[in-house]
Order: C-alpha cells, then structure tokens, then sequence
C-alpha cells in the first residue's frame, strides 16, 4: 500500500478483495462490472483510474486477477468505499461472491 497523506495512514487502514465465483474470466468480470458501474452508479465510478472523484473515492478496483477459485477483485487502499462488496453481489449475484478474508 502507498501512503499519499498522513490522512491515509487514518482512513485507509486495509485493502478491499473479494473473489467474483461466477465462471468469468479477469477480463470478463472487467468489463461487467464497468458496464453494471456506468449504467447503475455512474457518479461513483471513474473510469480514469488516475482519477478520484469530488468525493474522495472512486469504486473501480485496483485489480482484476485469474485464480483457479475465480477472480480476485482488489481495491488496494479503501477510503469511504463500504458499498464495494454490495455493488459486486448486485452485478454478479449474492452467492457468486466472497470475501477473501471471510475464507
């Protein structure tokens, strides 16, 4: 994890991951997840993932990576993105994630 600011050492104390069991490849989930962020929750969705919006967070993930159990979704420093795991199960369905630390 970078540390950007004193700030980030309060607010950004772990990372975000959660494997996407759905059959899809790391491209595949990608590009579903953009499409389902773009067309349900545009205004918390960057899609420079340089940028950051007004609000301090952007929810497109750091990481898409292959795994034999799915795909690992990452987001390496969390700031106010407590909705990340709720929009994941609303795209892919509730049973097709987990958490990587509830394992």
């Amino acid at each position: 994890m970078k540390i950007k600011s004193i700030t980030d050492v309060i607010t950004n104390s772990s990372d975000e991951t959660y494997i996407v069991k759905a059959g899809l490849s790391a491209i595949e989930v990608s590009e579903a997840f953009d499409k389902y962020m773009m067309e349900n929750h545009r205004d918390e969705w960057a899609t420079d993932e340089n940028t950051w919006d007004p609000s301090g967070h952007t929810y497109v993930p750091d990481s898409y990576t292959d795994t034999p159990e799915g795909v690992v979704v990452s987001w390496d420093v969390m700031c106010n993105l407590n909705d990340a795991e709720e929009y994941l199960k609303e795209c892919f369905g509730e049973d097709a994630i987990e958490s990587y630390y509830d394992r």
